[in-house]
């Protein structure tokens, strides 16, 4: 794969790798480039699809001249300038053609810390993503749309929901193509019955086996994991303290690259914050990710 080159300074960009997004940084300037999506990654002032509607029309003068897209897939088309949300001060490259942006240093530090924050007065960051003791810790707030049994006749609304969602990443991917679960009440029924066709690997611990639904691509190396006490223990602790981070309880699932818990649905506003709540669902997850890296 070819070498991104800077726009700014003309130089070769360095590969950047992050457990969830590996990003393209100049060593020289500090500018960025985001493929799409990874705009909204590092948006975590404010939830949304920030590109989107950051993209709908082009800013006539900046402090910058045009600047080549270093994708080299775009033949060093001429970026765009688009104001972030609109209404920001933060002026971005675009690229119209793949829809990657780059963003000078700090630019998106100055997005989070105070463009956003001037915008959602009153609130905390509705997302969150630093390092806690060495390991990513994300908080995103996940909007969809579900459908309410209004109680007449059978009939159902559609509402829109949110729903939390905390990822502790591990320091390197575990590479078991694994998956760990809860096993539900139907779960148990179906293989009652003889109808779960699902991979369901057994540890020998009853408690664990009875607890999780098992996966994984090497079902010896995945026993050889879970055959450590201390990770059978924190696995069976953190599945019987029912954390809650606002009314109500939410599911965990274990893979390679994470532990992620979610929680909802809830309408309105979702508020949480991550800073203030190390010792909960947070630090059980810390503690989770600590004892399978050991």
């Amino acid at each position: 794969m070819k070498s991104r080159i800077c726009p700014q300074c003309i130089s070769e960009m360095d590969k950047i790798s992050h457990p969830d997004i590996t990003i393209d940084r100049c060593s020289k300037c500090g500018g960025t480039f985001l493929d799409k999506g990874e705009l909204n990654v590092l948006s975590t002032g404010m939830a949304g699809d920030i590109e989107h509607f950051s993209t709908r029309k082009e800013v006539l003068s900046d402090d910058h001249p045009s600047r080549s897209c270093p994708n080299p897939s775009c033949a060093e088309k001429t970026m765009k300038k688009v104001n972030i949300l609109g209404c920001t001060g933060v002026i971005l490259d675009y690229c119209d053609n793949c829809e990657g942006f780059f963003a000078d240093k700090d630019e998106i530090q100055l997005l989070n810390e105070e463009e956003f924050v001037f915008l959602t007065k009153g609130k905390s960051a509705e997302e969150f993503r630093e390092y806690i003791n060495g390991h990513l810790v994300r908080s995103d707030r996940i909007s969809d749309v579900i459908e309410i049994a209004t109680g007449i006749h059978g009939a159902t609304v559609p509402q829109n929901v949110n729903y939390i969602q905390i990822s502790v990443y591990f320091k390197t991917p575990l590479k078991l193509d694994l998956r760990i679960y809860s096993e539900k009440l139907m779960h148990k029924f179906l293989k009652v019955i003889g109808f779960f066709r699902k991979q369901d690997i057994k540890t020998g611990n009853e408690k664990v086996d009875s607890l999780f639904i098992i996966q994984g691509n090497n079902e010896e190396n995945v026993k050889s994991l879970l055959s450590k006490l201390d990770v059978q223990d924190q696995l069976i602790e953190f599945q019987q303290r029912k954390f809650r981070i606002l009314k109500k309880r939410g599911a965990f699932e274990i893979t390679d690259k994470r532990i992620v818990y979610t929680e909802g649905p809830y309408t309105g506003d979702v508020k949480y914050d991550v800073a203030e709540d190390r010792v909960g669902v947070v630090g059980g997850m810390l503690g989770l990710v600590r004892v399978f890296e050991t």
